[in-house]
């Protein structure tokens, strides 16, 4: 999966946006955000682009709390990000494994990356 990213100054509040094969993230976000734009990249685009917002949100969310805490980030807000989109925990449970394995093929790929290195 080839995904092209670049840092610039993005409008508003925000902090990063996923466009299909590449990622533009606000000069100002952390690590956590690319990484959510990376697995909205590799669970939300062409045929998986089906789920509604909330659950999109949920699992890039999430997927960016699994990979931050693997490597050690702390003070991450992802709890209180993904209390905003309202879910229950049945909508939320029925999606974890998913989110376990965006998380595994994000975290592999980086230590290859960085253990080949």
């Amino acid at each position: 999966h080839r995904i092209s990213v670049t840092f610039k100054e993005l409008p508003g509040e925000m902090q990063g946006v996923s466009k299909g094969g590449s990622i533009d993230i606000d000069i100002t976000a952390g690590t956590k955000t690319l990484v959510h734009e990376i697995a909205h990249e590799l669970m939300h685009k062409g045929k998986n682009n089906l789920q509604n917002r909330a659950i999109k949100e949920l699992e890039a969310e999430a997927v960016s709390w699994v990979v931050a805490r693997h490597f050690g980030l702390e003070n991450l807000n992802c709890p209180n990000y993904i209390a905003l989109v309202k879910l229950n925990s049945d909508e939320i449970f029925a999606h974890m494994e998913r989110i376990r394995d965006t998380a595994h093929k994000i975290i592999t790929a980086t230590d290859r990356h960085y253990c080949d290195a």
